[in-house]
């Protein structure tokens, strides 16, 4: 596995501290956007980073599965030979 944040590349080897800096952001980043809801810029911000991620999210998910149906291709091919 890869972490592509650079921070939590540093941590990928403890997966405790890991699991707990991603807690951590994700916990800021709720508290920044639950402070700031009533101010119209940071609802369109946070909006547009909903879409932005969600647009991340369903590419990288094509990715893997693209990657494991070519796997399991693979593998039928080699068991029927």
């Amino acid at each position: 596995m890869r972490e592509l944040n650079p921070v939590g590349g540093r941590l990928i080897d403890d997966p405790a501290k890991l699991i707990a800096f991603k807690v951590a952001m994700t916990g800021l980043a709720a508290g920044l956007i639950f402070k700031l809801r009533y101010y119209r810029r940071a609802q369109l911000a946070s909006w547009w980073a909903c879409l932005i991620l969600t647009f991340v999210d369903r590419s990288v998910a094509d990715v893997q599965f693209d990657a494991r149906m070519n796997a399991a291709i693979s593998f039928c091919i080699r068991k029927a030979r």
